[in-house]
């Protein structure tokens, strides 16, 4: 099971490389994929810095060099919340062992102080019926399908954020 949902994220990355691509010398998504189960250990890394992806999946090894791809606001969201506009993810990180759970962390960057940012997902996740709590740096909370989430905003400047998310199903 975890080992079909994880080549199923190989394809999307190698597609997401493909169709976000760009070379203008700045920075992608760190994208670290880790998992184990009957088959064996998956790890896909993707350089974010350089577009080098690293696949290692039972009986397949492969180190590509792909266009570097800046995941945003747009390609992500936690039950229909998207991050706050012109939000970039810097960087996701799936483990995963056997079964059906797994940890995820995003981490991104958004372009509005901490207090708006914080007040774009309260807004969000109360119109979507999300169950949270705010805690003095962001929130904690469940997902649709009752995985624990804890969002940590910190300011970076007067007017930026960087914050992470972390999902633990």
């Amino acid at each position: 099971m975890i080992f079909r949902s994880i080549l199923i994220s190989t394809v999307a990355v190698c597609a997401l490389s493909a169709c976000g691509s760009r070379d203008d010398g700045k920075d992608g998504t760190n994208i670290s994929i880790n998992a184990k189960d009957e088959n064996g250990v998956v790890a896909i890394n993707a350089d974010g810095k350089t577009g080098k992806v690293d696949v290692n999946l039972p009986g397949f090894s492969a180190n590509l060099n792909l266009p570097k791809v800046m995941l945003d606001h747009s390609n992500f969201d936690l039950d229909g919340v998207k991050l706050y506009p012109g939000s970039n993810v810097r960087g996701v990180a799936v483990m995963a062992g056997k079964g059906d759970k797994a940890n995820v962390k995003i981490s991104f960057e958004s372009p509005a102080d901490a207090a708006k940012v914080k007040d774009w997902f309260k807004s969000g996740f109360g119109e979507h019926e999300i169950k949270f709590s705010e805690t003095p740096t962001g929130f904690s909370g469940k997902t649709a399908d009752g995985d624990a989430f804890v969002m940590t905003l910190t300011p970076n400047g007067a007017a930026a954020t960087s914050g992470t998310i972390d999902i633990d199903g």
